[in-house]
């Protein structure tokens, strides 16, 4: 019983994303130590970009690997996936509030966002922070 080979593709997978990040802090870390770099250059503020997607991709790719890398097993040679599995009546409620949960965080978020860059955008923001010497 061992595990399939996707396990393998998920590994290199969650590797390679977190490795592109780790090149990205490394990058922009050396550009400041550097003073004759500019760590603003169009190049690295897009890789800085796709880093962000890239972090959820390793985060999620790692679970993949973790999922499927274990099964049958829950506890390998002791407990199996299949005896350990739940049919608890009330699963379905839970996720429903949870998802409902989810989507009121979501909202507000977005809400509060909204309204406080509505009538100044985040430059200006940016600006008169760096002025005050915040940023």
């Amino acid at each position: 019983e061992l595990p399939p080979l996707i396990v393998h593709y998920f590994f290199d997978l969650m590797v390679f994303f977190g490795i592109f990040c780790f090149v990205i802090s490394f990058a922009y870390v050396m550009a400041l130590w550097i003073k004759r770099f500019n760590p603003h250059h169009k190049l690295l503020l897009y890789a800085t970009l796709l880093g962000g997607p890239a972090a959820m991709l390793a985060i999620e790719f790692g679970w993949f690997l973790t999922e499927l890398g274990r099964q049958p097993w829950i506890v390998r040679g002791f407990l199996k996936v299949q005896d350990a599995a739940t049919d608890a009546s009330g699963l379905v409620f839970v996720t429903i509030l949870f998802a409902i949960l989810y989507f009121v965080l979501l909202f507000s978020a977005t809400y509060v966002l909204v309204r406080m860059f509505k009538n100044k955008p985040a430059y200006q923001h940016i600006e008169s922070l760096s002025q005050r010497g915040d940023a």
